[in-house]
């Protein structure tokens, strides 16, 4: 196995194990529910997450199929808060 930096094309892969991922927790949690056009909007995050200097997509390569992903983000709260840079 390998750990590489993702690219657009790691996307369509990335997307299906999310949507897996989703549809499994949101018995545990509601808000996990995927809306209608939720797959849309997440491979809309993840081209700006690839394209980012404030985020990094990483995937786990098998040969050459994804089987796991990460996405590290930073960001900042309005400055009603004392720190306001956060990570996630």
């Amino acid at each position: 196995m390998e750990i590489t930096e993702a690219t657009d094309n790691h996307i369509p892969e990335i997307l299906e194990i999310w949507k897996e991922f989703m549809d499994f927790h949101k018995d545990i949690d509601p808000r996990f529910a995927r809306s209608e056009n939720g797959h849309l909007n997440f491979e809309k995050h993840l081209t700006d997450v690839i394209g980012s200097e404030d985020a990094q997509a990483l995937v786990v390569l098998d040969k050459s199929h994804v089987v796991g992903y990460s996405i590290a983000e930073t960001g900042k709260d309005p400055p009603v808060f004392e720190r306001q840079n956060y990570g996630e």
